[in-house]
């Protein structure tokens, strides 16, 4: 095996159904093979190879992680085996709890996860390209035990299933062969969280060359050489849904109508958290589908334009139709720094606009509450208080009411 996966250029190589006695290592065509498995039956059974190793942890037959350092990036690597579907409830979640263990305890913010198992699972999500990411919702047709534990745990850790991101015919899906060359599966997965998917470039099946009924699932994972390029912003920030869109009847009747449909189409679960969780991923399926709160821009009015922001602006776009060349694109850099100064102080003379406007009402607005406490105080009034201004605001009233109003309030 180990010669056929060298042949075809693997780095790190994930074993399950080793069947090798206890835990231990050995170094074999270049490779560095660990494996963790029972120490009295030969069953079950991990195994890694790879060419370098940081850290190794021996979980248990079915599970073992190694902690690995690439080019700067901190990687966790999980090869597991989980329980097939003849096996009892409690041995598949007793394998779950393991699996959700390894995920969390010493994992530091910087440190990635990538699992390859053999999930012994059938969903219909992996059979085509649906692009699960451990989020959204899809119609499972076909599904058994280990599928539905298999979801669940990619719900509440985060992580997509690599396999159902690429567009390839069933063919290069299916992992498992039955003897009787008849039934196929999809038995075998990648799992990671979303900053590893944007570095995964394929994920599918090859041909294998050694007596085995699975065959060979590669995983390609380019990570950019440095530091920095990795953690660049790719893709731009998800805008959230607007959730005032509820108020036209339309969009309303749609997503009604959809929480139904899921509702109805899905298997509801049986215990009380699962039902809750089942509710609250069809209520957040149902809010992705709204439609993205819009960028609200406040445009600057022409009126505020004067003579020498508006040769900038044509300057510029004369500028742009020239063929592009170095002087080109100095000039656009120094044009574009005037354009900006220009452009604060056209927007600074808006906004003195608007606050002497706020200024204003707020003044008005004091006035207004003045003429109303006085009246109240004192009937002898007959002026008309739309008229009344700050400075002239004393004549107004007689000596009396004027003293009877200042006493009382200030």
């Amino acid at each position: 095996m180990l010669k056929d996966c060298k042949a075809s250029n693997l780095d790190i190589i994930f074993i399950q159904e080793m069947r090798r006695l206890g835990e231990g290592s050995v170094s074999h065509e270049g490779y560095n093979v660990y494996w963790s498995d029972m120490k009295v039956k030969h069953l079950y059974g991990v195994g890694i190879a790879f060419i370098s190793i940081n850290g190794i942890m021996n979980i248990s037959p079915r599970l073992i992680a190694i902690d690995l350092m690439m080019k700067g990036l901190k990687l966790r690597i999980v090869s597991a085996y989980a329980p097939t579907e003849a096996k009892s409830l409690a041995n598949k979640k007793s394998f779950y709890r393991e699996l959700n263990k390894i995920c969390h305890v010493g994992m530091d913010k910087n440190r990635k996860l990538l699992i390859q198992c053999d999930f012994n699972a059938i969903t219909s999500i992996c059979n085509k390209h649906s692009s699960f990411d451990g989020h959204n919702m899809h119609h499972d047709d076909t599904f058994n035990e280990n599928g539905r534990l298999l979801i669940d745990f990619c719900n509440r850790n985060d992580l997509s299933i690599l396999n159902t991101w690429f567009s390839h015919p069933l063919i290069h899906r299916l992992t498992w062969y039955s003897p009787d060359g008849v039934t196929r599966k999809v038995y075998d997965l990648s799992l990671s969280g979303s900053w590893i998917r944007c570095f995964v470039k394929d994920v599918r099946t090859r041909n294998s060359y050694f007596h085995s009924d699975h065959r060979l699932l590669v995983t390609k994972l380019r990570t950019p050489a440095n530091k920095s390029a990795r953690f660049l912003k790719k893709y731009r920030k998800i805008r959230p849904p607007d959730l005032n869109a509820l108020s036209n009847l339309t969009v309303k009747e749609q997503i009604i109508r959809k929480i139904k449909d899921t509702l109805t189409t899905s298997v509801s679960p049986t215990q009380v958290d699962e039902k809750h969780n089942f509710l609250m991923t069809t209520l957040e399926y149902a809010k992705r589908s709204l439609p993205k709160v819009t960028n609200k821009k406040h445009p600057v009015p022409e009126d505020y334009y004067d003579d020498h922001f508006k040769f900038l602006i044509t300057k510029r776009k004369n500028l742009r139709r020239q063929p592009r060349a170095e002087q080109s694109v100095e000039k656009m850099k120094k044009l574009n720094k005037e354009i900006k100064r220009a452009a604060s102080k056209v927007k600074s003379r808006m906004l003195q606009d608007k606050s002497n406007e706020i200024n204003q009402a707020k003044q008005n607005r004091k006035v207004a509450d003045m003429w109303r406490s006085a009246k109240s105080h004192s009937k002898i009034i007959s002026s008309n208080p739309k008229a009344i201004t700050c400075p002239n605001l004393a004549p107004h009233f007689k000596a009396l009411s004027l003293q009877s109003y200042f006493t009382r309030d200030f």
